[in-house]
Order: C-alpha cells, then structure tokens, then sequence
C-alpha cells in the first residue's frame, strides 16, 4: 500500500509537470518517486530507533505513508508549479 501511494503520488507530479508546464515529466516523476522512498526510509528508520515496536501494526505503518506521500508530495508539486513554462520554438 505504501508503494502504491508514492508511486500514484509521483506520477500525479510528473502529469502535472508535463502537462502544465512543458517538462519532462517522467523525470520529475523518477525525481518525486526516489525523494519519497528516500524520506519513508528515513522516517521508518527513526521512527524505529526511537520507539521500538512501533510499526507493530498496519494502521502505523499506513500513518506513516500518508505523512510522507503527502509533506514531499506537495513540495516536490510546489517546486513544480514555481517552475515557468517552457517557451515553444516555433517552428519556421
């Protein structure tokens, strides 16, 4: 599950990045998708040192997908809407 929030997630950023601003959008896609497994390994790993046990039961585990999907899932989509649109070369 916590798989299919990042992956769901990314590409939602990479559609965006794509198609509203111009970019390459599997790119920011890759980007979005290592910086919230990254994150997830992070946190899982503190988490863990700190409170032995924690991750026990699905609905911490599920808790702890959500907290990261969503804090580097809207800054990685606020990074991309802070991005200007890339101009069109016209075409001669």
């Amino acid at each position: 599950m916590t798989f299919i929030l990042m992956l769901a997630a990314s590409i939602a950023i990479g559609w965006f990045a794509q198609t509203r601003k111009g970019r390459t959008g599997a790119g920011w896609a890759f980007l979005s998708m290592a910086a919230m497994a990254t994150a997830w390994v992070f946190l899982f790993f503190c988490m863990s040192m700190a409170k032995p046990g924690i991750f026990d039961t699905d609905a911490n585990l599920y808790g702890l997908a959500i907290m990261d999907v969503g804090g580097v899932g809207v800054l990685l989509g606020l990074v991309v809407a802070s991005l200007p649109e890339k101009v069109k070369k016209e075409e001669k």
